[in-house]
């Protein structure tokens, strides 16, 4: 395992905790305000993915994790709530790796590895190994 994946994953960690206890990402009008950006850019990106896309894809990961974890303690369907927000991101990545060979298949696997995790927290297992080949496939590793 490559040691720098691993200091990556802390410190995703380690921020992830330090936004929940600040409760910014659970405020349902940054969601909002978030949803409308991804909206807004989604037209600029189709007519210009060179200049939009990559753009596109970080806002809609960062709506579709706001939207995550303040579902995290409502619900325990979340996977069913988020299902269609998570497709989206894949959707968008995939399209941006279409446009950007050198940042968009790296974008596509995180993607896929957030899917992954949604698979996972819902038992489906076999989806969720899918997606996790495709993302280490993304990367260069072997599945």
């Amino acid at each position: 395992m490559n040691h720098s994946r691993k200091v990556d994953q802390d410190d995703i960690v380690r921020a992830r905790n330090v936004l929940l206890a600040s409760g910014r990402w659970c405020d349902v009008d940054s969601r909002h305000a978030l949803r409308a950006q991804v909206d807004a850019l989604a037209p600029r990106a189709a007519e210009d993915p060179d200049r939009h896309l990559a753009e596109l894809v970080r806002l809609h990961r960062d709506l579709t994790l706001r939207t995550a974890v303040f579902q995290e303690n409502r619900t325990r369907l979340i996977a069913d709530d988020m299902r269609s927000l998570y497709d989206e991101g894949v959707d968008l990545a995939r399209r941006l790796a279409r446009y950007d060979p050198a940042e968009g298949p790296r974008a596509l696997a995180g993607r896929l590895i957030d899917r992954s995790a949604l698979h996972t927290v819902a038992h489906d297992f076999g989806p969720a190994l899918d997606d996790f080949r495709q993302a280490l496939t993304c990367l260069g590793e072997p599945a």
